[in-house]
């Protein structure tokens, strides 16, 4: 047999061993206002043969949240983040040179960015009365910003007529316009407040208040009770602004009423005894210490002919008669027929309606008002 001999050199040396890829737990940071694209940082990683290497993220619940560039190991922002939901995300990374593979932890911490959140604004409401004037303040609308920043008020609809204006920094409300209760008594007014980025809006009703115009009847502050307390012929009143003295033509009374709510007050009624046997009491006034009253004599017999006239003085506080006040110089002075009186508090003025002759159908007395010094 044949013996064969094979010759062994240096190219037939064994092949070096694969060393894995090196990488280390690394941590990075990200704000969470941060936009998609962001870089967050780069994953360092190395392989000791020099090895072509490839980089995973191994967590598949965050590659919805990160990406990794596979050569370069860059991480970037895929989705959106939130401090108050998630503050840290642990990434499980693989490094790979597709013989051997290496993993490590990197941390991102997400950071808070101060939000700005939207000023808050609640409906308010307000009244004006109709005849105010322009710049008369109506309310200022209250409106509060967790950040404290700068607001700006603004109406936006509902401003019918353009009759409110607001101040842009302040929230003041004032008239700019004409108000009238009778066409419009409410407004709704749509008022945004901004911080400059965000804003919230609100109803602001402002009610118009009624205004007693003058000449119009105010059937709030009127007495109705005349008829049921006996006072059923009135003939004259007089107040002090507090209570309303009403005469009684037949019922030989001065009757009290409250102004503030029309009932009558008996307290303060005067008893006068006249009314009767041809005496009617035809007028009144007061300084609001003694109140005189115009008593008239009539015939009934000759069509009511005024044979007599005298005012009467009375104490308004206890209703007492006070006769040295009385005027009683109303016939010798002319003054035959009086109708009315008035006075300044110095001069009592009486009026006269005169004689006047049916058949000639003329005057033969003039009216005149008569002049009386008051008695003191």
């Amino acid at each position: 047999f044949g013996l064969a001999l094979v010759a062994c050199g240096d190219d037939d040396e064994k092949e070096p061993a694969n060393t894995a890829p090196t990488i280390t737990n690394q941590t990075f940071s990200v704000a969470e206002d941060a936009t998609n694209g962001t870089v967050v940082g780069t994953v360092k990683f190395s392989d000791p043969d020099g090895d072509d290497m490839i980089i995973l993220i191994l967590s598949a619940s965050h590659d919805r949240v990160f990406a990794i560039n596979t050569s370069s190991g860059v991480l970037t922002l895929r989705g959106a983040l939130d401090y108050e939901t998630t503050q840290t995300y642990t990434l499980e990374v693989e490094v790979s040179d597709s013989k051997l593979e290496t993993t490590a932890v990197v941390t991102i911490n997400v950071t808070d960015v101060a939000e700005n959140t939207a000023p808050a604004i609640s409906d308010q409401t307000f009244s004006v009365a109709e005849d105010a004037t322009n710049g008369t303040a109506v309310g200022t609308v209250k409106a509060t910003d967790a950040e404290d920043d700068d607001l700006t008020f603004s109406i936006t609809s509902g401003n019918t007529g353009d009759v409110f204006a607001i101040a842009g920094s302040t929230g003041a409300i004032t008239v700019a316009g004409s108000l009238d209760f009778e066409t419009t008594s409410t407004y709704t007014l749509k008022v945004s407040v901004s911080d400059g980025t965000l804003s919230d809006r609100a109803d602001i009703i402002i009610n118009v208040t009624d205004v007693i115009e003058g000449g119009k009847r105010d059937e709030t502050k009127e007495i109705n009770s005349l008829e049921a307390v006996g006072n059923t012929n009135p003939s004259g009143l007089w107040s002090d602004g507090t209570t309303m003295w009403v005469l009684e033509f037949i019922n030989s009374k001065l009757f009290a009423y409250k102004l503030a709510d029309g009932t009558l007050d008996a307290a303060k009624d005067i008893s006068i005894p006249w009314g009767q046997n041809g005496q009617l009491p035809v007028g009144l006034w007061s300084d609001g210490t003694t109140i005189w009253i115009l008593i008239l004599t009539v015939d009934a017999n000759n069509n009511n002919e005024v044979t007599d006239g005298k005012i009467y003085a009375y104490t308004l506080a206890d209703g007492m008669r006070d006769a040295a006040k009385d005027i009683e110089t109303l016939r010798p002075a002319g003054n035959e027929a009086p109708v009315g009186l008035w006075s300044d508090g110095t001069t009592m003025w009486v009026t006269d309606r005169g004689i006047y002759d049916e058949e000639t159908s003329q005057y033969t007395k003039a009216p005149k008002i008569y002049a009386y010094s008051l008695p003191k």
